[in-house]
């Protein structure tokens, strides 16, 4: 059968497939999705799956890296406070909601401990290219790890309340905080 036509309304395969990923993974353990559970729910084949994705792996590190928001370091660094509630603009803007939202999925108690770890990787990278880090600062790159580590434990944390407050607190203390230890290293 043809592709459709992007004008059609048909949702396509590949965005049926990541759908089917984000519900399967909001109701059970990475551990137990399958591929075959994945294309049942999309309503695609298996061979539909292997041509976008090599394995669930993969699709997991793709969907992962799709979900980040890479101008978000540069905002908070820039002033991003309750003062200045661009906080609570990113998060009434649809789709960096749902990333949001998917990011806190990658982060519960569903995912493993892979899906964790490239999250952490991913993002800790996000915040040391948007501060122009060097590779042989390792006292910059320890700092930023260690705190994009805990940021990422207390969203996914399910117990902490409401995640745009904890947005905006982590805004408003997070940009001050890498502002000082930069200015401490000039």
């Amino acid at each position: 059968m043809a592709r459709p036509r992007r004008d059609s309304g048909i949702v396509p395969a590949k965005q049926r497939l990541e759908n089917a990923f984000w519900a399967m993974l909001a109701e059970r353990e990475f551990a137990g999705i399958t591929i075959e559970a994945i294309c049942q729910r999309a309503a695609v084949n298996h061979n539909t799956f292997y041509y976008y994705f090599d394995n669930l792996d993969q699709m997991a590190a793709v969907l992962v890296d799709a979900n980040l928001v890479p101008e978000l370091p540069r905002m908070v660094l820039a002033g991003l406070t309750r003062d200045q509630p661009r906080v609570e603009l990113l998060l009434g803007d649809p789709d960096l909601r749902r990333r949001f939202e998917r990011v806190q999925l990658l982060l519960g108690p569903h995912a493993d401990q892979r899906i964790h770890d490239q999250l952490k990787a991913s993002v800790t990278q996000l915040w040391l290219d948007s501060l122009d880090a060097k590779a042989d600062d390792q006292h910059l790159r320890a700092f930023v790890t260690f705190v994009i580590g805990g940021m990422l434990s207390i969203l996914g944390t399910d117990d902490l309340g409401d995640r745009t407050q904890l947005m905006a607190w982590m805004a408003d203390d997070f940009g001050p905080i890498i502002q000082t230890v930069l200015n401490s290293r000039a």
